[in-house]
């Protein structure tokens, strides 16, 4: 910061850092704890981290680095082995009292961990990607289209 002396009868103060001028010095003493206490930001990614511990981690385990940790459901990978583990344990993977595999998105139910695997990579949250050239209705999957052209559009 430089203070700064006109004709002015109060002095400017610049900070150079977030380009910002006070007029006087009340503002001033807060101004430098907020720079203090910015957020930590990884110098290759980008990635901002409120504290300095989570952005040691991150260029430790995670930056640049691909990730080791695979799920053997989903195949979703992760850069360290206590985050599959929470992952492994949440309710994505576990099968509910009833018997039943749930979505985590939309609490869709199905028997398998396979069924809610696919649910999840080709309908859960994806815009329908195949239409009817006859009625225009559109699909989220090729087979589903299939089955609708037999069904409601065949002649025989």
């Amino acid at each position: 910061m430089v203070a700064v002396r006109n004709s002015l009868p109060y002095i400017v103060i610049i900070c150079y850092t977030n380009f910002i001028f006070f007029l006087g010095t009340v503002a001033v003493p807060y101004h430098n704890y907020q720079l203090l206490m910015s957020p930590f930001e990884c110098r290759t990614c980008g990635k901002i981290y409120k504290y300095k511990t989570s952005l040691n981690k991150h260029i430790k385990y995670e930056c640049n680095k691909e990730p080791l940790f695979l799920c053997p459901i989903c195949d979703k990978r992760f850069f360290q082995k206590i985050h599959l583990k929470k992952h492994l344990m949440s309710s994505v993977h576990r099968k509910s009292a009833s018997g039943v595999y749930r979505c985590p998105k939309c609490n869709k139910k199905y028997k398998h961990p396979n069924s809610v695997k696919n649910h999840l990579k080709n309908e859960c949250g994806v815009e329908p990607r195949f239409q009817c050239c006859l009625c225009f209705q559109k699909f989220r999957q090729k087979i589903c289209l299939k089955r609708h052209l037999i069904n409601r559009h065949n002649d025989n």
